[in-house]
């Protein structure tokens, strides 16, 4: 004797909306993967331009290298400087105008 089959305990209407829930979720699928691809090879797309530029840059040697690398470490720490200093003397000539009203 075959099995028998379990008595759903869902009513008629509530067995209708779960197949058509479930038609619409595999339909709805492809949909939301393909949208997904084309949002991930969006967002890995190189729209500056660097890639190619990157390639057409002659690679540089050792020395290059390490010269064009101290170079931007002390322009860093130069402009480190200069905002900080910049910082100083805002705070400095610009709170004492505040509260005088007038230059120090």
């Amino acid at each position: 004797m075959p099995p028998r089959a379990k008595k759903s305990n869902l009513s008629p209407m509530m067995k209708r909306c779960t197949v058509s829930t479930g038609k619409a979720i595999q339909k709805t699928i492809p949909h939301l993967e393909q949208a997904g691809v084309s949002l991930a090879q969006w967002v890995t797309t190189d729209h500056t331009g660097f890639s190619q530029a990157l390639l057409k840059m002659p690679a540089l040697g050792f020395w290059d290298s390490c010269l064009k690398i101290t170079l931007r470490f002390i322009f860093a720490v130069v402009g480190c400087a200069l905002s900080g200093l910049l910082v100083f003397l805002m705070v400095t000539l610009g709170i004492p105008f505040l509260i005088t009203g007038g230059p120090p």
